[in-house]
């Protein structure tokens, strides 16, 4: 017996119109999908991964030459105690 739905007699499962075929996929089927979606996902997060890293050390990268930057800059004792007196 192939699975069934409740549709729109949820009040009156006892209907035989409340019931209609959902799939006709064998158990063979189920499985061979089942093993093709766990490749299909393994591949897309190692896809993910593969173009996430360089991302990824890139900003790293961006990071720290922003930093350099920012080390570089003159410190102006002006604008220091007029923005931040606590410090």
């Amino acid at each position: 017996m192939f699975p069934q739905v409740p549709a729109t007699y949820w009040r009156k499962l006892s209907s035989s119109d409340a019931y209609f075929p959902l799939s006709s996929n064998s158990k063979e089927d189920k499985q061979g999908a089942q093993r093709w979606w766990m490749v299909t996902g393994s591949i897309a997060v190692g896809l993910i991964n593969i173009l996430c890293a360089p991302a990824w050390l890139h900003q790293q990268r961006l990071r720290k030459v922003f930093r350099n930057e920012a080390d570089q800059l003159k410190f102006d004792g002006i604008y220091y105690l007029s923005c931040c007196p606590l410090r």
